[in-house]
């Protein structure tokens, strides 16, 4: 289905989100009413495109932990995934309900004279997502595989769904590798009790630095219980009883972790959790900057 000539075909650009997406413009849903979209490719104007890669990927509630949905090599390909159209006023999920199943959006390339057509959008990519299940070695690999590719070729947040509990005690080393300048977020289900174990491992977390920028790559987790974080000497270390369900509940503080600077050194203290599980997290209250994608309050948790 060719939609270019369309105007917002799914969507005003301000209001893009995974959970409302719906050809609006093509076809109204009514409340009460279902349609199913199946083996069928969107092609959208490549300025279309582009807005619903970087409208669904502003924040957590524009795309959810969803994965049966990937947004890969500048296209979107939805293999399952159940939306609510607008309302007959426009108003977001006021409407009917869309399946989506095995669709593929994408946009022409309209530039391909001298070169084999490349639809979709080109490298680097606003962002990109998709599912990471475990495999014989945990997920280890799996994560490493998948973060380590898409941050090369995405200048934004790379969106990971994890589909199952992840461990890192049998994976490589090195597990989630930094490639270009961006976002890694890690969702779990919302509700379930997704896991990531990082097996105490001190290089869990291994940025290498980008060529051509200064600027940090940051993980942000969503929904999910880390076990086995490792320590250091001489800093604030939390031990829960190995095998036990040890609970820290930090009643959604930000200011659960407040440290007095040191007077004779200028490293800051930091606090490190052993086999325990953190309930109401705080959530961060700065909206609209590039805080936006953490789940944890800024001065809450830094991972090293």
């Amino acid at each position: 289905m060719f939609l270019g000539a369309l105007s917002e075909p799914l969507g005003p650009t301000w209001a893009l989100s995974l959970s409302g997406l719906a050809p609006s413009a093509l076809i109204r849903v009514p409340a009460g009413a279902t349609l199913e979209l199946r083996g069928v490719t969107l092609v959208l104007s490549r300025d279309y495109l582009t807005s619903l890669f970087t409208g669904m990927c502003s924040n957590t509630a524009a795309w959810p932990h969803s994965p049966g949905v990937t947004m890969a090599n500048g296209t979107i390909w939805i293999r399952e995934l159940d939306t609510n159209a607008p309302g007959h006023d426009g108003a977001t999920g006021g409407g009917g309900e869309v399946l989506w199943r095995d669709v593929l959006i994408t946009c022409k390339d309209n530039d391909a004279y001298d070169r084999p057509v490349r639809p979709g959008l080109w490298e680097p990519y606003p962002c990109a997502a998709r599912a990471v299940s475990a495999d014989s070695d945990g997920g280890a690999e799996a994560l490493r595989r998948a973060s380590s590719a898409l941050l090369g070729v995405t200048q934004g947040p790379v969106f990971l769904s994890l589909a199952s509990d992840i461990s890192l005690a049998s994976g490589l080393w090195n597990v989630l590798l930094r490639g270009a300048v961006g976002r890694l977020v890690l969702l779990g289900a919302p509700g379930a009790a997704t896991t990531l174990d990082l097996a105490g491992r001190e290089d869990a977390w291994v940025w290498e630095p980008s060529p051509w920028s200064p600027d940090p790559t940051h993980a942000y987790l969503y929904d999910m219980t880390l076990v086995l974080l490792r320590g250091a000497v001489g800093r604030l270390v939390l031990l829960g009883a190995p095998g036990a369900a040890t609970t820290l509940d930090l009643a959604g503080r930000e200011d659960a972790w407040v440290w007095e600077p040191s007077p004779w050194s200028p490293d800051p203290t930091h606090a490190y959790l052993y086999d325990m599980t953190l309930v109401n997290l705080p959530y961060s209250t700065h909206p609209g900057s590039p805080a936006d994608l953490m789940a944890l309050a800024a001065l809450s948790f830094g991972i090293r």
